[in-house]
């Protein structure tokens, strides 16, 4: 019996050490070790998601009049490209394109009214992510695919002012990269 005893304390007293778990020193060394590593990575993926954000809405807005201007040309027509009101229905009388664009065939004087009227053909429309300054209040490309007057667009990322892109439009209707800050245009 007394054997018996002897063997249980020795099988309990190795299957205690074999089930043994972290120490407190190791668990306080690794939650350091993710609140180091944590504070690193948060403001650094927060930074890459604006840059995309304004990467993106750059290349849609480049898009969205690459592609008025060749259909301002193919139409014959005066295409235009304008500010979307907030709830997306007409086109605002704005220099602020922060919710988003629409193009349209016509002039931006009648896009103002509710794009539910006849005079007024929809092509295209973006609801804004990123925050859009423009110099001008419309962009209208004539049947050349020239506009008015040279215009810059500076595209700002919402919670960084530190992810911009600026763009400028040139009076043949021709997009190029520009220096930021160009024009006095700035991120606030």
């Amino acid at each position: 019996m007394k054997q018996s005893l002897q063997m249980a304390t020795r099988y309990s007293g190795q299957r205690v050490s074999a089930m043994r778990g972290f120490t407190l020193v190791e668990l306080m060394v690794t939650i350091s070790v993710l609140a180091i590593i944590s504070t690193v990575a948060v403001p650094a993926w927060q930074g890459f998601i604006t840059r995309q954000e304004v990467a993106s809405t750059a290349e849609t807005l480049t898009a969205a009049l690459n592609y008025a201007r060749s259909t301002a040309v193919t139409r014959g027509r005066q295409v235009s490209v304008c500010p979307l009101s907030g709830d997306g229905t007409r086109c605002e009388d704005t220099a602020a394109w922060n919710n988003g664009w629409a193009v349209v065939i016509g002039s931006p004087a009648e896009a103002l009214s509710n794009f539910s009227t006849d005079k007024v053909e929809v092509l295209r429309e973006h609801t804004g992510s990123a925050s859009v300054q423009i110099a001008s209040k419309s962009i209208s490309f004539d049947s050349q695919g020239a506009v008015q007057s040279t215009t810059r667009l500076l595209i700002c990322g919402r919670v960084t002012s530190q992810a911009h892109r600026q763009l400028g439009l040139s009076i043949i209707g021709r997009l190029a990269p520009e220096a930021y800050g160009a024009g006095g245009m700035s991120c606030g």
